[in-house]
């Protein structure tokens, strides 16, 4: 995924938080350190890349305490997230690109076989 994602220079992770926002509708810096698993500090630090990139934007939500803010999408933040279906088909089939045909049908066979049961 990190070929794919070189060119918008951003990361796998990065790109896990943009999704989570988008997708979700997920807007609190708690939220995403909940749903990645993540420390707050490494949460802002990758808050503070993406806002870099100008691809989120943090906006105050109360005027009684300072420290609560929002997190948004820009307009580049949304366009990016538009793209992600090509980013990941293209990851996927590079990813299976190594497979024959037989290969393949076995493969999409085992993943049938654990999903099924799993209600995915």
């Amino acid at each position: 995924m990190e070929t794919w994602l070189l060119p918008h220079d951003i990361t796998a992770a990065q790109c896990k938080v943009m999704l989570l926002m988008y997708r979700e509708g997920l807007e609190t810096s708690a939220e995403l350190c909940r749903r990645m698993n993540l420390d707050s500090g490494a949460t802002s630090r990758m808050l503070d890349r993406l806002e870099n990139k100008n691809l989120i934007v943090r906006v105050r939500c109360c005027t009684d305490d300072r420290r609560q803010m929002r997190l948004s999408l820009t307009d580049t933040g949304r366009v990016f997230c538009w793209q992600l279906p090509s980013i990941i088909t293209h990851t996927l089939n590079d990813l299976m690109a190594p497979l024959t045909p037989a290969e393949f049908k076995e493969f999409a066979r085992l993943l049938n076989k654990l999903v099924d049961p799993a209600g995915i």
